[in-house]
């Protein structure tokens, strides 16, 4: 769990803590989902895919191998494969990788826009495509059940579907792939910890799932009330217009704190620095992160999209 937590320390804090507090949240989602997919973008070679295959690590010690990754899904996939992918991972995180229209044809760049957009609003609303049989009987619905993140080389536009997603921009020279003379490989370790053969993000998780288990209702009451108090917080910080922004906060953060009551538990890490995390450093990642995301939904308003244009 020790290892697991250095974690945040590979990459800036308003790229790792969204993710790792992710992780930790995902086997929550049947109580607290997240209902927005965080967006882990920038440009080729940022190591965006890097980072979030190596958090998805706390699932499975082969979803990476030193520096290749193996994403579950992309999205050259079929959008009936991405929804049924999305409802089999129940409580659980999923990685779709790769969002790159601008590499495809129209056509292609049109279609994974339109998968893009498809999951988004999947997400958000929790729902799913409803469909008929041939008798026309309603078929069984099958909506996300658990959490989504998305790699991709651009942001997307439109208010409707930035309000559902959650940025996460990753810049060249954010995750450090080549450590100078002198300096420790935090990526290289990591990726060898958590790799195949090793496995221990996996098994900081495992147990972090078992310890769940046996204080299942009394964890869940102290999730509801860092939830609240979070939510009252953000309140203060983000536009009255933007109660998603708020929720986003709330959830991520109660998230990791939840993470952070078990590091202290197992004794992986002292109370008061899992206090200075869960009260100062994480807030201001996700506080970070949100504000911008406040700010790009507040830009795609057709009112001051039009007066930019005017101008």
């Amino acid at each position: 769990m020790k290892l697991s937590l250095s974690f945040v320390n590979i990459a800036p804090y308003r790229v790792t803590v969204p993710l790792w507090c992710a992780m930790y949240g995902s086997v929550l989602t049947s109580v607290f989902p997240l209902n927005a997919v965080l967006w882990v973008y920038g440009p080729t070679q940022s190591g965006k895919s890097t980072l979030s295959m190596l958090a998805l690590a706390h699932f499975g010690e082969k979803f990476i191998k030193n520096r290749d990754y193996f994403a579950p899904k992309d999205f050259m996939s079929t959008i009936t494969d991405l929804e049924g992918a999305m409802f089999t991972l129940k409580d659980l995180p999923l990685v779709i990788d790769d969002f790159a229209p601008q590499f495809t044809g129209h056509a292609d760049s049109v279609a994974m826009h339109k998968k893009a957009h498809a999951v988004i609003r999947s997400v958000g609303n929790r729902s799913s495509r409803g469909r008929a049989n041939a008798d026309l009987s309603e078929r069984a619905q099958r909506p996300p059940r658990g959490l989504v993140i998305g790699t991709a080389e651009l942001p997307l536009i439109g208010q409707s579907v930035v309000g559902r997603m959650i940025y996460v921009p990753v810049e060249r020279g954010d995750v450090p792939f080549n450590a100078k003379e002198g300096e420790r490989d935090q990526l290289g370790e990591a990726q060898h910890i958590a790799g195949p053969g090793q496995g221990v993000y996996a098994q900081a998780m495992s147990g972090y799932v078992q310890w769940l288990a046996k204080n299942w209702e009394q964890e869940i009451a102290i999730c509801r009330a860092d939830q609240e108090r979070a939510n009252q917080y953000a309140r203060t910080i983000f536009p009255s217009t933007q109660s998603r922004m708020m929720d986003y906060y709330a959830m991520l953060l109660m998230y990791g704190k939840a993470a952070l009551r078990y590091a202290v538990h197992v004794g992986s890490t002292t109370a008061d620095y899992a206090a200075e995390l869960g009260e100062e450093k994480f807030p201001a990642a996700l506080t970070d992160v949100l504000i911008k995301q406040s700010q790009r939904v507040s830009g795609q308003s057709p009112v001051p999209r039009l007066f930019e244009a005017i101008a």
